[in-house]
This record gives C-alpha cells, sequence and structure tokens, in this order.
C-alpha cells in the first residue's frame, strides 16, 4: 500500500492534482492512500502521528512553504520521496539540498502536469523494486528479499537459485521458474533461458549477437535462440523509461 501526502495551497490545482494520480495509480493497479492538504501547518502536524511513502509538495505557499516541509521530511522520513509541484523553475535549483525525487512544472488549462504520468511511473518502478520477496530457503528457513538485491534465478533441477548482488550467498528453493516468473514479471524480470530468469535493472548489456547477457556484477548468462528477440526488445524498452 503505498501511502501519499499532496500540499498545495491552490484548490483547483490540488484537486486536479489529487484526481490524476489517483488515475494513474489506478490504471497501474497501485493500492494506495492519498490524503490532501490545503497548507503546510496541518501537513506537519499530521507527520508526528503518520507517515507517507510520498509526498507532493507546492514549493510557493505561505507561512510554511514546500521547502519548509521538505527540511522536517528528511529528518523525521528520509527514506520518503519528495516530488515538487512548482510553476516557477527559478526555485528548483534551491530545492537540491532537500533530495527531492523530481519536479513537476504546472502546465496550462489543457495540460495542468505535462510529466506526472512520466515522473510517477519513473517513481513507481523504484518502489517496485523496493519490494520484499519471501523465499523459503530450506536450509535457514524463511527470508525476505528486496527485489532491486535480486540478480536472477537460476533453475536447477526441482530447485531455483537466487543469486544476490554483493557477497551474500546465493538462496535456494523448491520450485519451478515458471511459477516464480509469473509472480515476478510485473517487477521487471524477463526469461532469457529456460533456466534464467533475470532482473532487468541489473542487465547491463547484450552482446551484438544477443547469445549472452551481461549482469551488474559482470557475470554473463547465456541467451536462447529462442528467447533472444523479446529479451532484447524488453531491454530496450526498459532502457528508455
Amino acid at each position: 500500500m503505498l501511502s501519499i501526502a499532496l500540499c498545495d495551497d491552490e484548490a483547483v490545482i490540488r484537486r486536479l492534482l489529487e484526481q490524476q494520480i489517483r488515475s494513474i495509480l489506478e490504471q497501474n493497479r497501485i493500492s494506495s492512500t492519498l490524503t490532501a492538504y490545503s497548507n503546510g501547518k496541518d501537513l506537519l502536524e499530521d507527520l508526528s502521528k503518520q507517515s507517507f511513502h510520498l509526498f507532493f509538495l507546492d514549493i510557493a505557499m505561505p507561512r510554511v512553504s514546500g521547502f519548509d516541509l521538505a527540511e522536517t521530511i528528511r529528518q523525521s522520513s528520509p527514506q520518503s520521496a519528495i516530488i515538487f509541484v512548482t510553476a516557477r523553475e527559478d526555485l528548483m535549483h534551491q530545492s537540491f539540498d532537500y533530495q527531492p525525487f523530481h519536479f513537476i512544472c504546472k502546465g496550462d488549462a489543457n495540460q495542468p502536469f505535462p510529466d506526472l504520468e512520466r515522473v510517477l511511473q519513473k517513481l513507481l518502478r523504484r518502489f517496485q523494486q523496493d519490494t520484499l520477496l519471501t523465499i523459503s530457503d530450506g536450509q535457514t528457513g524463511s527470508r525476505s528479499v528486496a527485489i532491486r538485491d535480486i540478480l536472477y534465478l537460476q533453475s536447477e533441477g526441482h530447485y531455483l537459485q537466487y543469486v544476490l548482488a554483493g557477497s551474500a550467498p546465493p538462496l535456494l528453493e523448491r520450485g519451478a521458474l515458471r511459477r516464480r516468473q509469473e509472480e515476478l514479471e510485473q517487477y521487471d524480470f524477463i526469461r532469457i533461458h529456460k533456466q534464467y530468469l533475470v532482473n532487468l535493472a541489473h542487465i547491463r548489456y547484450f552482446d551484438p549477437a544477443c547469445r549472452t547477457a551481461t549482469l551488474s556484477n559482470g557475470v554473463q548468462l547465456p541467451v536462447s535462440r529462442k528467447e533472444k528477440d523479446q529479451a532484447k526488445a524488453k531491454f530496450m524498452q526498459f532502457q528508455r523509461r
């Protein structure tokens, strides 16, 4: 469940932004809660009682500005994502101290937030990679691993080997690769071979003939003739996003 706070003192802007955010999340089947605030004071009061994954903050607001809010958020919730909403491009450079995820510029009546969908889609992919996957390791019991830390899955007989980033040892789980493929495709995993399911975020490049895929840890995995065209197409699409 993605929790979102939106703060803008302009009622029309606040309503339009809320509607568009909800629409994009529904299209992507993302479960969420969204709380809209008309002023920074009310949001500050709620920050002591609840947390949010994502903040949409208007920069130029009276009394408590978007920068004031961001400063408090960074102290209390450093992992939360901040997206500044502004009609003043001259304020963007001042916002870097608050480590925003992105900016959304206010447009016109026809396109009030022209960058919203692109920015939100980019953020949703980041949140997806933070999702925890529970792996029933026969040796150590069940363990939760962040999607971003899984480089690839390898099918070995009746078992799946999860190869992880860094120096973490692989995990073994009894099961079929196709079952996990159906679950992990929504997190940008692709089949490159009958034995391998790979996290697109960790593929660096395919060789010119698309016979191997080189991953972020330098490992090269084989790409089957059956899977190569679709794998290359999905990789190119992922790179363009």
